[in-house]
């Protein structure tokens, strides 16, 4: 057994049964190269990931102790000092002989706004299991990630640019005060070693990341793969794999740092900045509406027993729609028609729910009458509806429908009006979740949820409020907080 395997496996239970951090936390995760390397000197850090209930300094400074005092040499690692780097961001530390652990702690709050300004990296860590307590998914996942996230969020294109403009790492670390803690920006001037560092870092991650939204499933960060993977999205990106492949030799020669790395990270950012703006522009749009409301909702189970029409007749539109799919439902073909002066295609694959016996009860009535259903659900299952349908059928009608009509369509501005439950599972699809839980997500009549479509992917483009609301409605976050 090699020295890391000693090391790894000795580390782990005594973060498990270490009795302070058990009591403390609701989480603890380690992610990265850490847990599948076979050299110690192949990961420059370990990266760890506690959550905690109510982050205060004493809580803070014992947990870092835990790892200040963490006996190496016991663990099969002789001749090695431990560094503990508390802070957020990039920094790495290069000093031989020395385990780095990358320890970052967050409260509830904390982890939410970290999910919501940092999606990729927390995209990245959502993928591993945790060693104590909550997986990070079940805790505030970040799915659904957008097109704007590679420009509005930290380490996309204006972050990364910031810093190579001024030749600087910026990361953050707590500052505590009697009342809490406040996170406050600070900047690590680069010198040559750490330019190479940060240069390597900034293309790789920034191809990983667009990677990520135009797949919208997690991908691998192997150096090869994902120069290679990228550079295949369009012929303009040929030189990638060269570029990246310079870059990733100056980061790895330790003794000869180049001068002019950051340059050339940053012209090759900026062409691939003006690349992915006209490759979003060049995506078909696809805005899902729930339609307006009618009389009959009222909370009674409404779905293709009975055919209402809308009261309103006002619906925010501003798109120049080229087509238009909906239902065969009054509902949705009035809507419908308040969008745009275009083709109305009607198809039974975007209808409601079918609730057969069930259509017109209240929620009291189906306990009463259809408890078995009820206690289906608690169970985790998926019941059909007496004489109707259940969850998996509407899945499957929405994926026929998509792959019928969405997928090999040559429009590039389609308008879809749905009903209440075929939205909640569209959601459901975007954020990665169980569509049997799919009811916890809440939908007015006339919203509109608009996605980009790419090789069969549907790309949100949520607004930042829906991206939250909806988010926090799965979880459901308010009723935890």
């Amino acid at each position: 057994m090699s020295d890391i395997d000693i090391f790894r496996n000795k580390l782990i239970p005594y973060l498990q049964n270490h009795q302070q951090l058990v009591e403390s936390v609701e989480s603890v995760t380690i992610v990265g190269s850490f847990l599948t390397s076979d050299n110690i000197e192949a990961f420059s850090d370990i990266d760890t990931i506690i959550i905690v209930d109510e982050l205060t300094k004493s809580v803070f400074d014992k947990i870092i102790e835990i790892f200040q005092s963490l006996p190496v040499e016991e663990f099969g690692l002789k001749n090695y000092t431990v560094i503990i780097n508390s802070s957020f961001g990039p920094l790495k530390y290069n000093q031989p002989n020395s385990i780095v652990f990358h320890v970052m702690i967050y409260d509830l709050a904390g982890h939410r706004k970290h999910v919501i300004e940092s999606p990729f990296t927390c995209y990245e860590w959502q993928q591993y299991k945790s060693i104590v307590g909550k997986n990070l998914i079940d805790i505030y996942p970040s799915n659904a990630l957008t097109l704007d996230d590679i420009t509005k969020t930290r380490r996309g294109f204006l972050s990364y640019l910031e810093d190579l403009e001024q030749s600087v790492i910026s990361y953050r670390s707590y500052h505590f005060k009697e009342d809490g803690y406040v996170e406050i920006k600070k900047q690590f001037e680069l010198d040559p070693r750490h330019k190479d560092e940060y240069g390597y870092h900034i293309l790789k991650y920034l191809m990983a990341n667009i990677l990520k939204i135009i797949y919208q499933k997690p991908i691998e960060k192997v150096d090869e793969t994902i120069a290679s993977r990228f550079s295949q999205l369009d012929n303009s990106l040929q030189q990638i794999p060269g570029i990246f492949d310079t870059v990733s030799v100056r980061k790895k020669n330790i003794t000869i740092p180049s001068e002019n790395n950051l340059q050339l990270i940053r012209s090759q950012m900026l062409e691939i900045s003006n690349w992915y703006q006209q490759f979003c522009d060049s995506l078909p749009i696809i805005h899902f509406y729930r339609h307006l409301p009618t009389e009959l909702n009222d909370g009674r189970f409404l779905g293709v027993g009975r055919d209402p029409d809308i009261k309103t007749f006002e619906i925010a539109s501003n798109v120049a729609l080229e087509i238009i799919y909906c239902s065969e439902l009054k509902r949705t073909i009035s809507t419908a028609r308040l969008l745009h002066n275009c083709g109305i295609v009607r198809t039974s694959l975007l209808n409601e729910i079918n609730y057969g016996e069930v259509e017109g009860m209240t929620y009291n009535e189906l306990q009463k009458n259809f408890p078995e259903i009820i206690n289906a659900w608690n169970s985790n299952e998926d019941p059909s509806f007496p004489g109707g349908e259940n969850i998996a059928d509407v899945v499957s009608r929405l994926e026929t429908f998509l792959h019928e009509h969405i997928f090999p369509s040559e429009y590039k501005n389609v308008g879809v009006v749905t009903h209440n439950v075929v939205i909640r599972v569209l959601l459901s699809k975007l954020y990665a979740v169980p569509a049997e839980k799919s009811y916890r997500f809440n939908i007015p009549h006339g919203e509109k949820i608009t996605c980009r479509l790419w090789n069969k992917t549907l790309i949100p483009v949520l607004t930042e409020e829906q991206r939250i609301r909806y988010r926090e409605e799965y979880l459901p976050w308010n009723k935890r907080n």
